[in-house]
């Protein structure tokens, strides 16, 4: 298995990828560099190419968060909110709500102001390519989103929504103090919602908020952001 990061990737996750048994490769500034690079190496190869977000297979397995929502939650949620990078997690969760008969679920879908793809091709009606991903929050860093996740988006109820680098990174410390739950500014861009705005939840009362994305995430990295996220 051979595996494809951009240059964003800590060392230590290419490590683990390794520890694994898998090639690791690090090529390009951003997801999409690193993509266009894999889909190179596939060219002429009997194998098959598994992108991180832009296949039906993925979002079928995000699907079943909200199949564990239903067992779970004695009340259906009124709103969940999610981060968005390439668009994989809001799709599945779509197609959850869809297969769950909740359809009327609304979802907030953050990203941060230097990674919105989501939000700029809402904007613009169409899919934009970002000329640059701008974030600290690098695991959002998709310059288009998948095609599906903007039809979601449009099609059901799909709110995007925009915050700030320095919210993400402090709201990651603020759940690290909270929780004792360690995340990334990938996962804190949708805590910050709670944390920043919570005005923007007042009309909801069962409100779900998907808390992930934690691979590059130490002690040191929490601190680094606090401080960042305070200046």
């Amino acid at each position: 298995m051979t595996v494809v990061v951009p240059k964003t990737t800590p060392p230590f996750i290419s490590a683990r990828l390794e520890g694994e048994g898998a090639k690791a490769i690090v090529h390009g500034d951003c997801w999409d560099d690193a993509h266009q690079y894999a889909l190179a190496l596939t060219e002429g190869e009997t194998g098959a190419y598994i992108p991180p977000f832009d296949h039906p297979k993925l979002w079928e397995g995000h699907a079943t968060l909200v199949d564990e929502l239903k067992e779970q939650c004695a009340q259906k949620p009124d709103l969940i909110i999610l981060s968005v990078g390439g668009g994989g997690l809001l799709c599945g969760v779509v197609e959850g709500l869809i297969k769950n008969g909740w359809e009327d679920t609304r979802i907030l879908a953050v990203e941060t102001e230097g990674a919105a793809s989501l939000y700029r091709s809402v904007e613009a009606g169409r899919l934009v390519t970002l000329t640059a991903i701008e974030s600290v929050a690098t695991s959002l860093g998709a310059k288009r989103v998948a095609p599906k996740a903007l039809e979601y988006a449009n099609a059901y109820n799909v709110t995007p929504y925009l915050v700030t680098d320095e919210a993400a990174m402090r709201s990651c410390a603020l759940f690290a103090d909270a929780a004792r739950i360690l995340v990334e500014p990938a996962c804190g861009a949708s805590l910050s919602v709670l944390y920043d705005d919570p005005g923007i939840t007042d009309t909801y009362e069962n409100i779900v908020v998907i808390v992930c994305g934690g691979a590059i995430v130490n002690l040191e990295k929490i601190m680094k952001w606090r401080a960042m996220a305070s200046r």
